[in-house]
């Protein structure tokens, strides 16, 4: 049977158990707890419909979401968080709004939901899609091949002096060096 004592409510045996069914109910067959739901599907379930679970494994498990009601949001401002738009994507929210999607394919989307390469940037109205700084001297942007046979390259860099290097490669179909161009001609 159960007890009461003065630290609180102990219950054993092998008889269910509920406060005020359904805000608390402990399965004793299947070791489970629910919150707002009395048929618990994990070790314990919060809402009714199994909505937020933790399982033996220490693993949380919640419902999908949506881009206006992220699964996991802030008090104050619900419509800013992290939801799952299908199976095995992910997306991340401001504002009600997908701002960063990241699909099955690991492929990333930056105000994209349908990334269609490694990195997708989509900006109807901005002129500059990225900007980067560095307060170091010589910082460079590098995209190059991982082949061992190219070593094809673009490397934007500006050095102290003030030259802007273009354009540098090298490989078996671009010629090597570097194209330095004045500022204006970046623009």
């Amino acid at each position: 049977g159960g007890w009461v004592n003065s630290t609180g409510l102990n219950v054993s045996g092998t008889t269910n158990a509920s406060i005020n069914s359904p805000t608390f109910f402990v399965d004793t067959t299947n070791s489970r707890v629910g919150i707002g739901d009395t048929t618990p599907a994990a070790l314990l379930t919060v809402g009714s419909g199994d909505l937020f679970q933790v399982i033996s494994t220490g693993e949380v498990r919640s419902i999908a979401g949506a881009v206006t009601a992220p699964t996991y949001s802030f008090t104050g401002d619900t419509n800013t968080g992290v939801y799952s738009a299908s199976a095995d994507n992910l997306r991340l929210v401001t504002g009600g709004t997908a701002r960063i999607t990241i699909d099955s394919s690991g492929l990333v989307g930056i105000n994209t939901t349908s990334p269609t390469q490694l990195l997708s940037v989509f900006s109807s109205s901005e002129t500059n899609l990225a900007n980067f700084t560095t307060e170091l001297d010589n910082a460079r942007i590098i995209i190059q091949t991982g082949r061992s046979n190219s070593a094809a390259e673009l490397n934007l860099r500006t050095n102290v002096s003030g030259t802007t290097g273009l354009i540098r490669g090298t490989g078996p179909t671009v010629s090597s060096g570097d194209a330095d161009l004045p500022d204006s001609s970046l623009l």
